[in-house]
């Protein structure tokens, strides 16, 4: 194998023990080694060189064997290395989390956004940005969920209602802050990264549908082999606008409503379009678990298990998951920036 090869499979075995470190959270050599198939010594040796950077930290013992004998050290990721922030827009502010290197939010708030600028917007997250660099010597980085279609630049290409279009966003904003890691992406394929991540990467395939009723917006985040697919225009998983056409009194339609649906009968046809939806595209595409957020999660509860049921029973063919422990957008554009930060750093102290 010659010099590049090595540094490339070097690199590739340290993301993988980095990312399995991140999803157990605390972990052994020996589990890691049984769990990569990597030989102990590589383990060692990659643990050794993740400690002296200060990428890995020991927090406690694990159990003795059936025979007794020493227990084995529990590894986790420094949550001291790095802060990041997830970063979500939305109609009338912009959601800012602040997370650790292990993933664990610190703490959450909101500012109020006029969105008759995108100029406004960017200026509000770049102040915010700068603020946290200055306050946080150990601030690494930002991931920024969209309601928009982004390529690879960080452009919004393509923009729904109500929220922003606009090229070079991405650079506009890294030309107003230190040079950190930033990154712009869908907010639905965000809550799709979280599901993933807080699934433990347990189903290859997977889709997370982001429900959301004032203003109306839904999207899908897809998954293929534990990767990402957004389609070769990144708009993979876009189907707001078809349901949006199909229902002309979506605006009628109001949070008190869907949370109580016997009060607007229009609700019981929106649900049942958007069921149709899920299941045709979560059919099409033969996936294997089916994740649902936003609002519809919120709804009365008789309605959300008979809605859920009606999912699972109609093709018996995929899990449906709930994920209400966070803000799932604003956790997974952090734990984008995380993971862009962890590849980066690897790749550029490889060559």
């Amino acid at each position: 194998m010659n010099i590049s090869k090595q540094k490339m499979q070097k690199v590739f075995n340290q993301i993988t023990l980095l990312k399995i470190i991140q999803l157990e959270h605390r972990i052994s050599q020996a589990e890691l080694s049984i769990k990569t198939k990597l030989q102990p010594s590589t383990v060692s040796n990659l643990i050794k060189e993740f400690k002296q950077r200060g990428i890995v930290k020991i927090t406690g013992k694990g159990i003795s064997g059936e025979k007794g004998g020493k227990k084995s050290d529990l590894l986790s990721l420094n949550p001291k290395q790095g802060l990041f922030s997830g970063v979500s827009i939305k109609k009338k502010s912009v959601v800012f989390s602040l997370f650790d290197l292990m993933g664990t939010q610190i703490e959450q708030y909101e500012k109020k956004v006029s969105r008759s600028s995108t100029n406004d917007v960017i200026s509000i997250i770049a102040d915010e940005i700068n603020q946290l660099c200055s306050q946080y010597p150990n601030y690494k980085g930002a991931g920024i969920a969209v309601t928009s279609v982004i390529n690879e630049e960080g452009d919004i290409t393509y923009s729904f209602e109500n929220n922003l279009k606009v090229s070079h966003f991405q650079a506009d904003i890294k030309s107003k802050i230190p040079p950190i890691q930033i990154t712009v992406e869908n907010d639905a394929n965000c809550a799709a990264y979280y599901s993933n991540y807080y699934l433990k990467e347990k189903y290859k395939n997977l889709i997370s549908y982001s429900i959301f009723f004032e203003p109306f917006c839904i999207g899908a985040g897809i998954f293929f082999n534990n990767k990402l697919f957004k389609g070769p225009k990144n708009a993979a998983g876009e189907i707001w606008e078809s349901i949006s056409a199909t229902h002309k009194d979506i605006d009628k339609i109001s949070i008190k409503d869907i949370k109580n649906p016997d009060t607007n009968p229009l609700v019981k046809n929106l649900l049942a379009s958007i069921r149709n939806y899920i299941l045709t595209t979560a059919v099409f595409v033969d996936t294997e678990v089916i994740v649902l957020n936003g609002d519809i999660i919120h709804i009365d509860k008789n309605v959300l298990a008979d809605f859920i049921y009606s999912l699972k029973n109609t093709y018996n063919q995929f899990e449906v998951k709930i994920i209400d422990e966070c803000d799932l957008t604003v956790a997974g554009s952090a734990m984008l920036s995380i993971d862009m930060y962890i590849n980066t750093l690897l790749k550029g102290a490889a060559y």
